[in-house]
């Protein structure tokens, strides 16, 4: 999913002649992101999400898949519930709303059809409108490479002035605006770790935005490989979920970027919560050959 990844982000994306309905075509929004490299929760919150967009209750869906599946699926789109068990792929939200990102309203999700390949490049793409009254499935493209995709061009420097404008109405508790700051921060720069992992914040601090602060903290780390912080936010996700071993695994990979106090310390104390005390005395010793004196170390040293 290399080349997706590339794109994840607020973009638009020009669907002039494509067979879909005139409110989705011309240049529109679009946000990718790289629903493969999500987690396995995640995932599920996300076809949730669309599933109560198109107006279906996903707790009354009962389908077992049979031979024929892909009559079925071409038969009824409710069974888009199952798509990335039975050849579709979403990678991005298209339409108003969709530059917003993971949770927010949009009018179409784009999916790669994996049913007839496996090779990323011959996989045709679909778009599910999501309108009530028009929910259907309509192939658009032969593959990724042939999306007439418009990459937004990056500002670094507005991007981080419209995100210090939304860490000002987050210290006033004004969520929804810092939020929608955050947003154009990243429409601003899509490359911007920053933006990402504030949202993803927001939903530490307040439970109108858990989902999709997971999906952003994830993000963040996606388009920039090497932000740490965003490692450390969804960890903390994890951990007040009480997985554990999901959040030893990413703060391993956390200190494989940056070996600091801070992020040891965080290691630490979740091999303490999890049981593993030897472990734990091991982090705790690497990070206060960093920094004795950190905070969070000395946290982790009374408990030890």
């Amino acid at each position: 999913m290399k080349t997706i990844r590339e794109h994840i982000g607020a973009h638009q994306i020009n669907l002039s002649g494509c067979n879909v309905s005139s409110k989705l075509e011309g240049e529109i929004p679009i946000f990718v992101f790289d629903y493969l490299s999500m987690s396995k929760t995640l995932r599920y919150q996300l076809s949730t999400h669309t599933c109560e967009l198109c107006g279906y209750n996903p707790g009354s869906l009962d389908i077992i898949w049979v031979d024929g599946q892909d009559e079925l699926l071409k038969e009824d789109v409710s069974s888009f519930w199952f798509w990335d068990d039975n050849g579709l792929i979403p990678f991005a939200y298209i339409g108003k709303g969709a530059e917003k990102g993971p949770f927010s309203e949009h009018e179409g999700v784009l999916f790669l059809n994996t049913t007839n390949t496996k090779e990323f490049d011959q996989m045709s793409i679909v778009v599910l409108n999501v309108e009530k009254d028009n929910v259907k499935l309509t192939t658009i493209a032969n593959n990724f490479e042939t999306l007439k995709i418009i990459k937004s061009e990056t500002n670094r420097q507005i991007s981080e002035q419209l995100k210090q404008e939304g860490n000002s109405f987050f210290g006033e508790g004004n969520f929804d605006a810092a939020v929608q700051n955050f947003c154009k921060a990243i429409q601003a720069d899509y490359t911007n770790p920053n933006p990402y992992n504030n949202i993803g914040m927001i939903s530490q601090a307040t439970n109108d935005y858990l989902d999709r602060g997971e999906a952003f903290f994830q993000l963040s780390y996606l388009v920039d490989p090497e932000y740490t912080n965003g490692m450390r936010g969804y960890s903390g996700i994890l951990a007040s979920r009480g997985n554990l071993e999901k959040a030893i695994e990413i703060m391993k990979d956390c200190i494989q970027i940056e070996e600091s106090a801070v992020n040891f310390a965080i290691l630490s104390r979740y091999c303490l919560d999890n049981g593993d005390r030897e472990n734990a005395e091991k982090f705790y010793l690497k990070g206060a050959n960093i920094d004795q004196n950190h905070p969070e170390l000395q946290k982790v040293k009374d408990s030890l």
